[in-house]
């Protein structure tokens, strides 16, 4: 029989004749620490998977506050209230109308479905939550019919009052301006029904209609004034700030229209990257100052001579961008010449012009989106400036392409309709104007292979 050392692992007999009584004091405190070493760790562990337990199930609890936004919360929130109306009934039987018990569970069955079926589906589009606004509206109003004391009458029908101000945070306008209606028509009626003489009728419609109408009010102009923040600020984001036309930003948000115009027109697309000459010998000799004047005059002068419904951009530090919708390769050298001899003639510089004419097929492939198209466009126009650059500058060079493959983004398959107004409420607002009306035509598609 021999004891094993709880640290180092070396077996010492049990009875070991030239051990010493001092050697098998410190043998035995040895054991006695490891034995509370042991002990203290699985308490430990013990507390570390209580704790982790609660840790969980906080995170359950948080992911399931997630799946809910504002609206579906204060809807929780107002129906909420109308639940512990039985069990006021049934503590005290005075607080309800005669033979009320009945209907009042009716109205709480109904209301709590309403609960339930928000604190479920957690988020709700306007056509779930329609439906759930007007219910709570209807049963807060019953609700507060039932109750004999006036009071706590009024105090439920003032619930009334959360239900629009939740549809004003993101819904459209007209349908917050229908619950506002429909809460102040059911209020009104509920106040008449519920007051004992006229004067205290009117107070009170007047309060409950303040209460309905002001946070409405106040929402929608919070909700404005956010709009024209994220408007404001979505066009500084595609803005160059110092040629004010559009940046990379906002080229990709303009050409997806057009491209899905060019498709429905029928119609090829025309790229011109413009690229100023000998740019950095002018801020290497007179500053960058004078550089950036530059760069002011010849992008107020390609903004001028633009078309209207071309797509203008500053493309990199003095290169430019032209996307367009020619009809014919000549007409898109014509354009290209336009600008050459434009900035020429008005500017200290002159620019290489490179082009690529090239149709639009629209394609079954996922990998030829916007940016696809876009990016094999560039590299076309990008070895065109190359070579007039080295034909001397001051020249253009537009060469035609196979046709490019192109297939609608996810968010912009509406977007070539002509009837369509993109738009997104509450986060950005982009107007696209200037493109071609679409003819009607059968759409031809090919293979994500096939287009090369």
């Amino acid at each position: 029989m021999s004891i094993e050392h709880p640290r180092r692992r070396q077996k010492y007999p049990a009875h070991d004749i030239s051990s010493t009584p001092a050697d098998l004091v410190h043998r035995r405190q040895d054991v006695v620490s490891f034995d509370k070493i042991v002990t203290t760790r699985t308490l430990s562990m013990g507390a570390a998977g209580r704790g982790c337990g609660r840790v969980g199930k906080e995170s359950a609890i948080r992911n399931r506050l997630r799946r809910h936004d504002a609206t579906s919360i204060a809807t929780l929130v107002s129906t909420g209230g109308v639940l512990p109306l039985p069990v006021f009934a049934l503590l005290d039987p005075t607080m309800m109308r005669h033979d009320a018990m009945g209907p009042l569970m009716i109205v709480w069955a109904f209301v709590t479905s309403v609960f339930l079926f928000t604190l479920w589906h957690g988020r709700l589009s306007a056509q779930k939550f329609a439906p759930v606004a007007a219910g709570g509206i209807l049963g807060i109003a019953a609700s507060a019919l039932l109750i004999a004391d006036s009071g706590a009458a009024y105090a439920v029908l003032s619930l009334v009052a959360v239900i629009p101000t939740i549809v004003a945070v993101s819904s459209p306008v007209r349908m917050t301006y229908g619950f506002v209606l429909l809460s102040v028509v059911t209020a009104t009626l509920v106040s008449v029904l519920i007051a004992s003489s006229i004067a205290p009728m009117l107070v009170a419609t007047g309060a409950i209609m303040g209460a309905i109408i002001v946070p409405v009010f106040l929402v929608l102009a919070l909700r404005h004034s956010l709009e024209e923040i994220l408007e404001r600020q979505t066009r500084l984001n595609s803005v160059d700030p110092l040629t004010g036309l559009l940046n990379r930003r906002g080229l990709h948000s303009r050409v997806s229209p057009l491209l899905a115009a060019a498709h429905a027109s029928d119609e090829p697309v025309g790229v011109l990257l413009m690229d100023i000459d000998r740019f950095k010998e002018i801020n290497d000799c007179h500053g960058h100052l004078v550089g950036d004047g530059v760069l002011l005059s010849a992008a107020a002068t390609i903004q001028r001579v633009a078309r209207p419904g071309s797509v203008v951009c500053r493309f990199g530090g003095e290169e430019f961008l032209v996307f367009c919708l020619p009809g014919t390769i000549a007409d898109l050298e014509e354009y290209a010449d336009s600008f050459r001899a434009a900035v020429a003639e008005n500017s200290p510089v002159t620019i290489s012009i490179g082009g690529v004419f090239s149709p639009l097929v629209m394609s079954d492939g996922q990998d030829e989106s916007k940016s696809g198209a876009l990016r094999e466009l560039l590299e076309i126009a990008d070895r065109c400036v190359y070579q007039a650059k080295a034909n001397g500058r001051n020249q253009i060079f537009v060469e035609p392409s196979a046709p490019v493959a192109w297939t609608h983004d996810a968010h912009d398959q509406d977007l070539g309709h002509p009837n369509s107004h993109p738009y997104r409420l509450s986060m950005a607002f982009l107007s696209f104007s200037g493109f071609p009306s679409p003819r009607p035509r059968e759409v031809t598609r090919v293979k994500a292979g096939d287009a090369a």
